[in-house]
């Protein structure tokens, strides 16, 4: 009876000691972070900057490690770290990278607290984001001592209305035209419909950013151009010249 009450003290301690060794030394708030953002997506650049705070809660110096890993976003999206130090570009995943040249530790003075914060940049993309900023000491990069997740879900601060997208700086281009017209501006428009002058409809095409719509086959002269939102119906008609090339 006797060896045994012995033998479970000295496990309680083994444990406890278990316990205390994988206690991390620094305190992240939030741990897990969660932030909805409601954004101009039509700003040429556009930065949102979920923050923890992290805190040095033991009695020595420490020079921490971070990593970032972005675990489920948009393909279309950036990320990078601003720490104490430095804001890195998009293409830096740790402030300790021997690839990269990158010995920047983030140095925690005991009882000391600094900012961490992933930026990203959506370029012009709605969706929901998962990242993860693991820490590590730098003399021991290989033994993570804490972990900060982020979620960010980013939508569009712009709603259209009727009047909202008839306002829209939308241009034809080139015009007059040869083989084709793109448009600019065009994130509203969800068709188009081209008319001869007779109000004969002489083609149609289903609309996004960046498209060509061919015109080549069409004879030289002017056309009308209308602009049709799902929502709105047509918003805008828009003139348009067709010349045959000319060597």
């Amino acid at each position: 009876m006797h060896m045994k009450h012995i033998l479970l003290t000295f496990l309680s301690c083994f444990v406890l000691g278990i316990g205390l060794l994988a206690q991390s030394p620094v305190q992240i708030e939030p741990a897990d972070y969660k932030g909805a953002f409601a954004v101009d997506l039509q700003q040429t650049v556009l930065l949102q900057d979920p923050t923890v705070v992290i805190t040095n809660t033991s009695d020595t110096t420490l020079a921490l490690r971070w990593e970032l890993f972005n675990l489920d976003k948009p393909s279309a999206w950036e990320s990078q770290v601003c720490d104490p130090n430095e804001c890195y570009l998009p293409i830096v995943r740790s402030n300790i990278d021997t690839e990269l040249g990158l010995d920047a530790p983030v140095v925690l003075e005991p009882d000391s607290s600094v900012k961490i914060s992933i930026y990203i940049m959506p370029n012009e993309t709605i969706g929901t984001g998962r990242f993860a900023l693991d820490f590590s000491l730098a003399s021991d990069p290989a033994t993570v001592i804490d972990m900060a997740t982020f979620e960010v879900e980013i939508t569009s601060s712009v709603v259209n209305t009727y009047e909202s997208i008839r306002r829209q700086d939308i241009r034809v281009f080139p015009n007059p035209a040869t083989d084709y017209f793109e448009l600019m501006n065009s994130e509203a428009v969800d068709r188009v419909v081209l008319y001869n002058l007779v109000g004969r409809q002489v083609g149609t095409f289903l609309a996004y950013p960046g498209k060509q719509y061919d015109v080549a086959n069409l004879p030289s002269g002017t056309y009308m151009v209308a602009l049709i939102n799902e929502d709105f119906g047509t918003f805008r008609t828009m003139r348009l010249v067709k010349r045959s090339f000319r060597p």
